[in-house]
């Protein structure tokens, strides 16, 4: 279905397809590369000499912020042939201050490839068309692979459902009430302003009780103010 969708009924892919489903034909490995040929074919390298093909956009958009774009290309899996295949960034495109996240495409997936971009000097204009990144296809080596579909799903589908904290960004200090309770039972309720980069949880030593035990540790803090030692 989605050969005849993508290249048409009467296609030498879709062709092929259809005479391996309904004849006894044996699919051999040369057939596979083939079938995988005739897929990529439909893209376009840069070089004779060049390890992938490039990917064009498939919408005109303006980077308007630093933050992260999901662009949708013109390319829908499968690659065929159970090629999967490195999405990269093209160097003219570094160059012009368009940069693009790898990623990888699997060979069961079904949706249309995505561009992940990002600029650090927006705005910055990519009209529909730009082969702004490049499919390095690849053969999967993995010994015992799963026996789940990833479909046209992407991004973190095939992963548990987590949540994350979050709260309105405005002028004043995001704060949170926390309790903290000692192995002896005695509580202490301060109040902390959360910082989104920290990745460990930092207490004033003005707020720790003096009569709760503490330990010397052997790292510190790096800030504005240099490094503090901590406990």
């Amino acid at each position: 279905r989605a050969a005849i969708t993508q290249y048409g009924l009467r296609s030498h892919l879709t062709q092929q397809l259809l005479q391996y489903i309904f004849t006894a034909d044996l699919l051999i490995p040369y057939d596979s590369q083939q079938i995988a040929s005739i897929f990529l074919s439909a893209l376009r390298s840069a070089t004779a000499g060049s390890a992938g093909v490039d990917v064009e956009t498939a919408v005109d958009v303006t980077l308007l912020t630093t933050g992260v774009y999901l662009l949708d290309s013109t390319v829908k899996g499968p690659l065929g042939g159970g090629l999967c295949a490195l999405l990269l960034g093209r160097s003219s495109t570094s160059r012009q201050g368009i940069f693009v996240i790898p990623g990888v495409i699997d060979a069961d997936y079904t949706g249309v490839i995505k561009i992940m971009v990002y600029t650090l000097t927006p705005p910055v204009s990519i009209p529909k068309g730009s082969r702004i990144a490049q499919l390095i296809p690849f053969r999967p080596c993995v010994p015992q692979p799963g026996d789940k579909e990833r479909g046209d799903g992407g991004f973190g589908s095939t992963g548990s459902p987590q949540v994350y904290f979050t709260m309105d960004i405005s002028k004043t200090k995001p704060e949170l009430t926390v309790t903290m309770i000692e192995k002896g039972g005695d509580r202490k309720v301060i109040k902390m302003m959360l910082d989104t980069g920290a990745d460990v949880t930092v207490i004033s030593a003005s707020q720790w009780p003096q009569h709760w035990p503490v330990t010397n540790a052997y790292t510190g803090i790096f800030g504005i103010g240099g490094v503090q030692m901590t406990k």
